[in-house]
Parts: structure tokens; C-alpha cells; sequence
């Protein structure tokens, strides 16, 4: 009968290790679970406040761009001016050389075909 008592002292024994191994692993492994969900909300909010800069570098980029589309408009329809003998006064220097007035934005006024400006 000692041997019978022995014998379930060491089932009990190993029996107890084993749940207490089992407990112990599943508390690292929770402890793990909780490490890379921390590691994962801080790369998530990484990412996004790249993605933030991000757009807001793109939003810069494209205001500039339409400022940029802006001028070469503007200078283009200065070269059309040249072109057409309507900004002479610029070239003159004294502001008041003979100007003619916008034939583009008068309605009812055109220009003489012989009359055009080199």
C-alpha cells in the first residue's frame, strides 16, 4: 500500500507540473499576444503619420504646381500680346507709345489685315 500511496504522490506531482508548465506557457504566450499588439498599433500609427506628411507634402506640391501652370499661362498670353503688336508700350520704355487699344476685348474692333505688327 506505500507503493500505491508513492505512486499517486508522484501522479499528483507530475500532474501539478504539468498544469503549472501549461498556466505558465499561456502566460507568456499572453504576454507575447500583448507585446505584438503594442508593437502593431505603434507601426500602424507610424504609417499613418507618414501618410499625414505625405499628403500634406502632395497638397504643397500641387498648390505650387498651379501656381507654377498660373505664371506660364500668364507669360503666354503675354507672348501672344507680343506677338499680336499689343504690349509695344513695354518695349518702348516711355509708357505712352502709340497704343492701341485691346482689339481682343472691344467688341466691334479689328484690326486691318495690312496693319499687322512685327
Amino acid at each position: 500500500m506505500d507503493v500505491l500511496i508513492i505512486v499517486a504522490i508522484v501522479v499528483v506531482v507530475v500532474v501539478l507540473a504539468l498544469v503549472a508548465l501549461r498556466f505558465t506557457r499561456g502566460a507568456e504566450g499572453r504576454k507575447r499576444e500583448h507585446e505584438l499588439e503594442e508593437r502593431r498599433r505603434e507601426q500602424a500609427e507610424q504609417h499613418r503619420e507618414t501618410a499625414h506628411a505625405r499628403e500634406t507634402q502632395a497638397e504643397i506640391a500641387e498648390a505650387e504646381a498651379q501656381r507654377a501652370r498660373a505664371d506660364a499661362e500668364l507669360h503666354e498670353k503675354r507672348a501672344r500680346l507680343h506677338d499680336d503688336g499689343l504690349a509695344d508700350h513695354e518695349l518702348t520704355g516711355d509708357g505712352t507709345a502709340d497704343r492701341e487699344p485691346d482689339l481682343q476685348r472691344e467688341p466691334g474692333l479689328q484690326r486691318e489685315p495690312g496693319l499687322q505688327r512685327e
